[in-house]
């Protein structure tokens, strides 16, 4: 059996085409590194179709900015938040002075792009407020929401049914970690029975060296969703088993893209 269809083969000849596939190759070693809705791997695939466009730079430049800020928050390094608060204005402000009026080409059909921009301003004026007045919790849970909402820059742009599926998963997982601080766990299940879903729906189409991370991503979701029927998980097992959940997906994401963009190198440990 073939592995699952990701992208297009690398563009052009010698060095210059595997520029996009390297790049990769190098996120994909850091597989360690949170899933933070539009992580920095999703953004390379999701600007892949023109990695070296004035747009595409431009949402990852603020999308790195973006995901230092919120790990500042989340650290709780307060010295550096402010600097890096500006970081993220400085970049949106480059974008938004481009692309606010006239869409880059990627997203020129987009009715809804001026909306998407102004909702992004929007957030980043909350984020700011809530800094300001030390809600440091929730200026974290802003920021990751504000990560979660630039995917909806790409609805226009053409991309394999793959790179959609990343998508939505890193929506799905982003459910998860907002709905586990207020304790409902069944809110949370049906979030978990679609990972779950999404994941299955995949297993026809793995080759099998991809089998045991999707064995693994599959159980971990399982443990989740018996974990969460039993009703009687505090905050922090529930957040451990959503994290638990979260490293083997992108062990499987990783996997299946290693394959698809270096289909002739064994990946390490095999299949089993």
């Amino acid at each position: 059996m073939t592995g699952l269809p990701v992208a297009p083969s690398p563009p052009g000849q010698g060095l210059a085409g595997w520029a996009l596939p390297l790049a990769l190759a190098f996120l994909l070693a850091g597989a360690a590194l949170p899933l933070g809705a539009c992580d920095d791997t999703l953004m390379t695939l999701l600007t892949a179709s023109d990695p070296k466009s004035e747009f595409s730079r431009g949402i990852r430049q603020f999308n790195r900015d973006l995901t230092g800020l919120g790990t500042a928050l989340k650290e709780r390094r307060d010295t550096e938040v402010e600097g890096l608060l500006g970081k993220v204005m400085e970049s949106w402000l480059q974008l938004s002075n481009r692309f606010s009026i006239s869409p880059p080409d990627e997203a020129r059909g987009d009715p809804g792009w001026a909306a998407k921009m102004q909702d992004t301003a929007t957030r980043i004026g909350s984020i700011r407020k809530a800094i300001q007045a030390g809600e440091t919790f929730q200026a974290h849970n802003e920021v990751l929401a504000l990560s979660n909402h630039l995917g909806n820059f790409f609805d226009s742009v053409k991309m394999s049914e793959s790179y959609r599926l990343f998508l939505r998963m890193s929506d799905l997982f982003f459910q998860l970690e907002q709905l586990s601080p207020a304790g409902d766990p069944q809110a949370m299940r049906p979030v978990v029975a679609s990972l779950t879903g999404f994941l299955r729906d995949l297993e026809p189409r793995l080759a099998s060296e991809a089998r045991p991370p999707y064995r693994a991503a599959v159980a971990t979701l399982d443990a989740l969703d018996a974990t969460l029927a039993s009703q009687t998980t505090s905050q922090a097992v529930r957040a451990g088993l959503i994290q638990n959940a979260k490293d083997d997906y992108l062990s499987l994401r990783s996997r299946i893209l290693m394959m698809e963009w270096f289909p002739a190198v064994q990946p390490p440990g095999g299949s089993r």
